[in-house]
């Protein structure tokens, strides 16, 4: 009977969706941004503007264009895992994807997983973020019940001090980055609030959790809430979220809840920083796989279709640390511009606020 509530519990707690329909715009082969320079969608590198080449990490074009982030960049990539122990003492594996034959430091990003949720399941961001030049490590570090959020982000911050000395291309100290889904994106708050290192944050979904209950840790020590912790961020920060899921579902718990979500967390963050509201969207159809088993099948149906949620995940993920780690100002076209309203504003696929 013990084995039944636990599983009980696990079900109840699980965050999820799948789901189908909301298309957005496909990208346009022959698009141009601010510059005036043509997307190559073949993944031809253009010189940056002032004359640098792919070899320095960039995916800029010439007089300040952008690769089309909804397409892979110019890169082939390769990866690798690792494990170390950090500080926090406990085993952190890390997944890491780089780009072929460039040499670093590179840019890094740190994605940072959901409760319970598997690191393949953000595979794809990392595959992503490596075409467009980024040094990308997603760490498995523990996430159960009762969690200290605070040793997430320690956790968090220990893989981007192993990106920097021990990665197989080194990263990037002066350029790094930090997102992650739901839980993770506390914890990526979390860390970018501890680490002036992370330059830029992102929050795929992010969800702000309080002490108390047995799937949280105790104490506002353990468990800060986020929305504090985002007045000690002095990043640009990004987050992705939706609405369906503010309320509870069947099970009568909430994937996102309404006080603790992307909305609340965006009104607590500092300018510079944007808001993207997912039309039909889920709080799974974030993941490569939206339909992962138990913790993913719990929540309420999504009318977005997966596909199309994911693809502008990963689109926007790609244009806004391009924006901000590489330095690359055309990539607002696809972030709040003019890009970005043709593909999700104009057809209702998303809303975008910004301060």
């Amino acid at each position: 009977m013990r084995h039944i509530v636990v599983l009980g519990s696990l079900v109840l707690l699980s965050i999820a969706a799948c789901g189908d329909t909301a298309s957005v715009v496909e990208p346009d082969p022959n698009a141009t941004v601010d510059g005036g320079g043509t997307t190559r969608p073949d993944g031809s590198t253009l010189p940056g503007p002032d004359g640098s080449s792919p070899g320095d990490g960039s995916t800029t074009g010439d007089s300040g264009t952008a690769l089309d982030p909804n397409l892979p960049g110019p890169y082939t990539t390769a990866s690798s895992d690792a494990t170390i122990t950090p500080g926090t003492g406990d085993r952190l594996p890390m997944h890491v994807v780089y780009p072929n034959g460039l040499p670093g430091p590179l840019p890094v990003v740190i994605i940072a997983h959901g409760f319970q949720l598997s690191i393949d399941l953000y595979y794809g961001y990392a595959e992503r973020l490596a075409t467009h030049g980024f040094l990308a490590v997603v760490p498995d570090y523990p996430t159960g019940f009762g969690a200290n959020n605070v040793k997430d982000a320690q956790n968090l911050i220990a893989a981007l001090d192993w990106s920097l000395t021990s990665a197989p291309v080194k990263g990037d100290a002066t350029k790094a980055g930090v997102m992650g889904h739901s839980r993770g994106g506390k914890a990526a708050i979390l860390a970018a609030a501890r680490d002036p290192r992370f330059k830029a944050l992102m929050g795929l979904d992010p969800v702000d959790s309080k002490p108390g209950g047995f799937i949280n840790c105790d104490t506002t020590t353990e468990c800060p809430p986020a929305t504090g912790e985002l007045a000690k961020v002095n990043a640009p920060v990004l987050f992705l979220g939706e609405t369906l899921d503010a309320t509870a579902g069947a099970f009568g718990q909430a994937c996102a809840p309404a006080d603790l979500n992307f909305a609340i967390l965006y009104g607590a963050a500092k300018a510079p920083a944007i808001s993207v509201d997912v039309a039909g969207a889920g709080h799974m159809s974030f993941l490569d796989n939206p339909n992962c088993a138990i913790f993913c099948g719990q929540c309420k149906t999504p009318t977005a279709k997966s596909a199309d949620v994911l693809a502008l995940a990963r689109a926007y993920a790609a244009a806004f640390f391009v924006r901000h780690l590489q330095g690359n100002a055309a990539m607002d076209a696809y972030i709040t511009g003019a890009q970005a309203q043709a593909r999700y504003v104009t057809p209702k696929v998303a809303t975008i606020q910004s301060k």
